[in-house]
C-alpha cells in the first residue's frame, strides 16, 4: 500500500474536524435530543456520527427549516470559538455572526 500524500491527510483531518464540530453544534442547540431516546441522559452517538447524520440531513428538503436555522447558527458560533479554524477559514473570530434568512 503506497503512503498517503500529506495533502490528502490534511484534507481528511480538516473534514473530520468540521464534521465533528457540526456534531458539537447539534449538542449546543439541543438537536442531539432528537437522536436519542427520551430516557437517556448521556450521549449515545459520538460527535463525529452526529455530525455525519446532520450533514446528510442538510441536503434533504424534508428537514425542518427551524432545525436548519438552529443548527447552522450554533455551528457558526462553534466555529468562531476556535481561533485556529478562523485563520484557516479566513474569518475574524471577533466579528458578529452572519444573520440567517428566515
Amino acid at each position: 500500500m503506497p503512503p498517503v500524500p500529506p495533502l490528502v491527510l490534511a484534507r481528511i483531518a480538516g473534514t473530520t474536524t468540521l464534521i465533528t464540530l457540526l456534531g458539537a453544534a447539534s449538542e449546543a442547540c439541543g438537536l442531539d435530543r432528537t437522536l436519542k431516546t427520551n430516557t437517556v441522559k448521556h450521549r449515545t452517538m459520538s460527535l463525529l456520527n452526529q455530525g455525519l447524520y446532520w450533514y446528510d440531513c442538510l441536503g434533504r428538503e424534508s428537514l425542518r427549516q427551524e432545525w436548519v436555522d438552529r443548527l447552522l447558527g450554533a455551528y457558526q458560533k462553534v466555529l468562531r470559538v476556535h481561533e485556529f479554524l478562523g485563520q484557516i477559514l479566513l474569518f475574524d473570530s471577533n466579528s458578529a455572526p452572519l444573520e440567517t434568512s428566515g
